[in-house]
């Protein structure tokens, strides 16, 4: 007789939603960089956002070593989620990927040899003189304007460190990079000066492929908490990178604010805004949660009575209870709220 006895299936493991971000360290400290204490271990700010972001969200960070010039190619083949990695909000709206609120405000930084401080002051000092950054970023994109405005070179590298070495070894005249870079590599060359006051500002953002909204808006509601209770700026102390221009930075971004409008033009007239999802202020604790993930709100009627985007010194403005309480509806009213508005008042109105 054939005896046939029915074993228990192995349980399967459950899978473990991970967080996986990606960076390249090859500039390392202060963003991200092997801790000196341990190797195995990394060590940065981009580290502690990420993995604040990634302790709220519930899971587990991995971190993807990927080439900086690479990093958009990899978020689109769906290499990790988002990087993390000293992106510059500019760039990324320029490129066309999803972005999520900015959580750090920088200023352009010209650095110089100690020898030529007197001599190259600004941009238009180096007129005929090569100036070094890193390809894909608002500083080439500025040292390219330049090269017709002051006719000078740009010379554009794949890291932030070896524009500093040619700048040190005479084979070009000065680098226009962020003041984080650019303070990181003073401490290390004390041949090297920034010259103060010739910096343009922008921010930094996490960075995610277009599609991956529902990402972008879990990760949003993490920054925009922590910018509310601390934990940022805690972060960005622990590096000694928090400066007066953080605090700014926080109230327009919690107040639902662009942080980069241009300013009011000479004649008075308002600027509109850009197509800025985040424009609209939304209250931290009504977003809404689908069962796994967190997902774009149908907005509820809200506290606040006055829905803007910051323009100078005026303000774009909806009429009053005119937010929709419908999703369906959602679309049509960003579509009314990003059109051209017929009138200006102030937030005090």
């Amino acid at each position: 007789m054939l005896l046939v006895v029915a074993l228990p299936a192995r349980a399967q493991p459950t899978a473990v939603r991970e967080f996986s971000w990606g960076c390249d360290p090859e500039g390392g400290a202060p963003y991200v960089q092997a801790d000196p204490k341990d190797p195995s271990k990394l060590v940065g700010f981009e580290v502690d956002v990420a993995s604040l972001v990634a302790g709220e969200l519930h899971m587990p960070p991995r971190f993807s070593y990927v080439a900086f010039a690479s990093i958009n190619q990899s978020l689109l083949r769906g290499d990790f989620g988002v990087s993390f990695c000293g992106l510059e909000e500019s760039t990324a709206r320029r490129t066309g990927m999803a972005y999520t609120v900015p959580y750090y405000q920088f200023r352009q930084a010209l650095t110089v040899r100690r020898a030529d401080k007197d001599r190259f002051r600004t941009l238009a000092d180096l007129a005929g003189h090569q100036v070094g950054t890193l390809a894909a970023t608002e500083a080439y994109e500025i040292l390219r304007s330049g090269q017709s405005k002051y006719n000078l070179t740009p010379v554009s590298y794949d890291d932030d460190v070896h524009p500093y070495s040619d700048l040190e070894l005479g084979r070009i005249d000065a680098v226009l990079l962020d003041n984080v870079v650019a303070s990181r590599e003073l401490r290390r060359r004390p041949g090297l000066i920034a010259q103060s006051g010739t910096g343009e500002v922008g921010t930094y953002v996490g960075v995610l492929a277009p599609s991956n909204t529902v990402l972008r808006d879990a990760i949003n509601k993490v920054l925009l908490a922590a910018m509310a209770d601390g934990r940022l700026e805690k972060i960005f102390r622990k590096y000694g990178l928090f400066n007066e221009d953080q605090p700014g930075l926080y109230a327009k971004t919690l107040s639902g604010l662009p942080t980069d409008l241009p300013a009011e033009p000479a004649d008075g007239r308002p600027v509109r805004a850009p197509h800025r999802e985040r424009a609209v202020r939304v209250d931290l604790e009504q977003l809404a949660f689908r069962r796994r993930d967190i997902r774009e709100a149908a907005i509820p009627k809200q506290r606040h009575s006055v829905y803007h985007v910051e323009s100078g010194k005026r303000f774009w403005t909806m009429p009053r209870n005119s937010m929709p309480t419908s999703k369906p509806s959602l679309r049509t009213w960003r579509q009314r709220f990003t059109s051209p508005c017929t009138h200006t008042t102030s937030l005090s109105s």
